[in-house]
């Protein structure tokens, strides 16, 4: 096998771990919007509040920090190749429900309240 294609095997799979890992992150706030709207409890109000305002803020133009201009969520889904106000659009959607379907509901520090 030429060396350049040994190269890009072994990159491929890390680059995949990395949206992975880029996608979970926006999963997480999606899971955080849907399951503590209208709840009560300071850890979940602000377990929502924290997703809210990162799912939603369009800082990520010229900020000072690099890190939080990386981290934006508009920057992740640019990452994924995803449109941001499409997938704020769907995120919106979800309901408690939907989101109760999948394991990560159960290990929520919100829910041990």
């Amino acid at each position: 096998m030429e060396p350049a294609l040994l190269v890009i095997r072994e990159i491929v799979p890390q680059i995949y771990a990395e949206k992975v890992l880029l996608a979970a992150i926006i999963r997480r706030a999606a899971y955080d919007l849907a399951l503590y709207r209208g709840d009560r409890r300071t850890l979940a109000r602000s377990l929502y509040q924290a997703a809210r305002d990162w799912i939603f803020s369009d800082k990520d133009e010229g900020g000072e920090d690099w890190v939080d201009d990386f981290m934006s969520f508009r920057n992740l889904c640019w990452l994924l190749n995803r449109d941001p106000e499409k997938m704020r659009q769907d995120i919106l959607k979800l309901k408690k429900k939907d989101v109760r379907q999948y394991d990560m509901f159960d290990g929520h520090p919100a829910n041990r309240l």
